[in-house]
Order: C-alpha cells, then sequence, then structure tokens
C-alpha cells in the first residue's frame, strides 16, 4: 500500500482551491450581459482606462484590438487607444474633421460619449453648432456669411465682439489666421 506524500496531497488540495476559485461569479462587479459593461460606461471609462489601462487588455486584448471581448478600443478611439480622433488629424482636428464628417457623416461623431446625440456636447467636448460651426452643424459660418451685408449683420448682432472670430481654430487669437483654417484678417479687412 502507497503513502501519500504530503507534498503531493498539498498540490491536489492547492489546484482544487484554484478551481472553486475560478469557478465563482464576481458579485461586486458589475456587467451587462448587451455590451460587456454597466449603464453610463461609455463617459465614465476615461478615469478607468487612465488609472490602469493595463486592466482593459484583460477583455481587449493586449494591444486593445478585441481580445475575448471581441470588442477593440479604435472602434471608438479612431487615433488609437489613447486617441480621442484619428491620428492623421494631429493638432489640426479643426481643419481635417471636414472631409472625414463630410464622408461619414456624424455617425461617428454624434454618440453618447462624444459630442452628444444631437452634436450639442458632451464633457469637454464642444456643442458643434454653437462652440464652432456658427452657422449650423454642417456650415462654418451663418448664413449669409459669404455677402458683406450678412458678414456686417452678424458682427453687428453679436455686438461686434472680435472674440467670435478670434479663435485658435477660426481666424487666429491674435487675428493672423490659422494653418488649415480661417485667414488672417487683415486679408479682407484693413486692421488699425
Amino acid at each position: 500500500m502507497s503513502q501519500i506524500k504530503p507534498s503531493h496531497l498539498l498540490v491536489v488540495m492547492a489546484s482544487m482551491l484554484a478551481l472553486a476559485g475560478c469557478g465563482d461569479k464576481n458579485s461586486n462587479v458589475v456587467f451587462s450581459q448587451e455590451n460587456g459593461h454597466s449603464s453610463g460606461w461609455a463617459t465614465a471609462h476615461k478615469t478607468s482606462a487612465k488609472t490602469d489601462l493595463e486592466s482593459c487588455a484583460e477583455c481587449h486584448g493586449e494591444n486593445l484590438d478585441g481580445g475575448i471581448a471581441k470588442v477593440s478600443c479604435s472602434l471608438c478611439h479612431l487615433g488609437g487607444s489613447q486617441a480621442i480622433h484619428p491620428s492623421q488629424w494631429g493638432n489640426y482636428a479643426y481643419a481635417r474633421h471636414n472631409s472625414y464628417s463630410t464622408a461619414q457623416r456624424t455617425t461617428s461623431c454624434a454618440t453618447a460619449a462624444c459630442h452628444g446625440t444631437a452634436l450639442t456636447g458632451v464633457g469637454a467636448a464642444p456643442n458643434c453648432a454653437t462652440k464652432c460651426h456658427l452657422g449650423g452643424t454642417y456650415k462654418k459660418h451663418p448664413d449669409g456669411w459669404t455677402t458683406i451685408s450678412g458678414h456686417k449683420s452678424y458682427l453687428g448682432n453679436i455686438g461686434n465682439v472680435s472674440t467670435s472670430c478670434k479663435t485658435s481654430a477660426c481666424h487666429g487669437t491674435d487675428g493672423k489666421g490659422v494653418f488649415l483654417s480661417g485667414p488672417a484678417c487683415d486679408s479682407c479687412h484693413l486692421m488699425k
């Protein structure tokens, strides 16, 4: 009759404990069967990812390209897992998003986590129609802007506040124009 060695018994017991631990459901985790995360996760995941991006890799894969979740971060983060916009936009999203949004319309921008489903802004993302596209979502300028009377009327209605045109995305904070965007104000206006 063979003797059971204590070392073998310890290995068997440790294996049984490990298997039992893997089989139990974590009752503390909030998990949705439909999308994997709790409601509101899309807007809340930024903090979690900044705190521990590696924890995302458990489900989304080592390169965050889908993993067992079969959902790649680049589905939303077009420029990579830590980017908001496509990487080729660089620091010029204000100028380079036009061709993308013309081709895609607003399908990837008008989401609850990006610019809002009605493009009215979410968190730090601006309201497209009031912050940048003063003529509406698909226009740079208000109607009639290209005519002298329309241009003058618009500026008159806002009290001729130069800051509405002098932004880092439009004509520059100094009015000297912005790369890939608005020309210098003095290209049309005689500046004093």
